[in-house]
């Protein structure tokens, strides 16, 4: 066999260190800056161990310098009855917003599926498995070309180069890998999900105008929540309710009215957390407001107004609710009742107000949310 030259050995060693470290230099350029911010309960990982678990699983990522422009990763963890919830907010250099929600039975699991949330919004080819690979030394700050080694030339070869000579000649840390692995198909990082809540239940009601005095009853309901997070979370309210005022002395004997109704609840604005929140809600209802004693005699029942709802959930599924709010009849009904002495003489003995109030408590059992499609394992609260 021909023997190579030392000057054609020089070269073709130069020409195989600079193949190994361009693609390592290119990945060092492409890190983006990211700025993570963290708010959790106790117990949790803290920022360090969440911007390791992104670090992780990709190289891709690196985090941001005082001064430098960057996307901003802000997550808050908080308990949710046995377990926990996070919000990932994705905060754009232009303004723009992402969000994600995930539940989990530990913290732990929260903080690793919105790493991997952060870490696929990098990078859609980071590492998507169950445990990450050991972050790689180095520093996790802004990172320049490695430094130059000093210029150092080969000892001067003679005769043939025994085997093995040329890659023993090259620098261990720039020897090219024998083999790569093949790509990983990583998965996208899932789309917001417009979730809903179902609950049904019993209140146990007051209102004041459909008689003199206050009528008690019960209600059944049956509710619809988008359970979205901030203030604008809309709920649907359908609650079938049976009132009794109960005796009544009236000027022209005893009398006592019943009221049967239909009423709509919709509350588009939510004050606070899923779990405990005040709702602030527009009413209308309608239904058959019946006067009995002489003489019987039944009315339609229209009524539009407005409640506020405080509501509180407990181990996700147990739903207490306190509300009071005010109505206004669209009809404002006389009642009449003949006198004992000249049946053919009617005298009034109710007429509804202009303005009535309700109120009450309500129990309830909440039902699992209720999705578009299917929610990843890790997302199931």
């Amino acid at each position: 066999m021909q023997e190579l030259p030392a000057r054609t050995l020089v070269v073709v060693v130069a020409a195989l260190a600079a193949v190994s470290v361009l693609p390592r230099l290119a990945r060092a350029d492409d890190a983006e800056p990211i700025r993570i911010e963290l708010q959790a309960h106790a117990g949790c990982p803290d920022a360090a161990a969440f911007t390791g678990e992104i670090r992780a699983r990709t190289a891709r990522a690196r985090v941001a310098a005082e001064s430098e422009s960057a996307r901003t990763f802000s997550v808050r963890i908080e308990p949710a009855g046995k377990g926990s919830r996070g919000k990932l907010t994705i905060r754009s250099l232009d303004g723009q917003s992402s969000i994600r929600e995930v539940s989990g039975k530990t913290c732990a699991e929260v903080t690793s599926a919105l790493a991997l949330i952060s870490a696929l919004a990098i990078d859609p080819r980071a590492s998507t498995a169950a445990t990450p690979p050991p972050v790689p030394p180095g520093p996790v700050g802004p990172t320049g070309p490695p430094p130059t080694p000093p210029p150092t030339g080969p000892a001067p070869l003679s005769g043939a180069a025994p085997p093995g000579a040329l890659l023993s000649a090259m620098p261990g840390d720039l020897a090219p890998p024998l083999a790569l692995p093949l790509p990983i198909a990583a998965e996208q990082a899932p789309e917001p999900i417009a979730r809903w809540r179902f609950s049904v239940g019993q209140e146990i009601v007051g209102l004041a105008g459909p008689s003199k005095g206050m009528s008690q009853g019960l209600s059944l309901y049956l509710d619809a929540t988008r359970a979205d997070p901030g203030f604008w979370a809309p709920s649907l309210r359908v609650s079938l309710t049976r009132a009794s005022s109960g005796i009544v002395p009236t000027s022209a004997g005893d009398a006592s009215f019943r009221l049967t109704s239909l009423r709509g609840d919709f509350c588009p604005l939510r004050l606070g957390p899923d779990d405990i929140a005040v709702r602030l809600c527009a009413t209308g209802e309608a239904g058959a407001l019946e006067g009995y004693g002489f003489v019987y005699a039944v009315r339609p029942w229209f009524t539009i107004g407005g409640l506020g709802r405080l509501q509180w959930v407990m181990l996700d599924f147990l739903q207490l609710d306190v509300f009071g709010g005010l109505n206004l009849p669209l009809i404002r009904h006389k009642f009449y009742f003949p006198t004992v002495d000249d049946p053919d003489v009617h005298v009034p003995i109710h007429e509804v107000p202009w303005a009535g109030g309700l109120g009450g408590v309500g129990v309830g059992i909440r039902f699992h949310d209720q999705a578009g499609r299917k929610r990843p394992s890790w997302a199931h609260g």
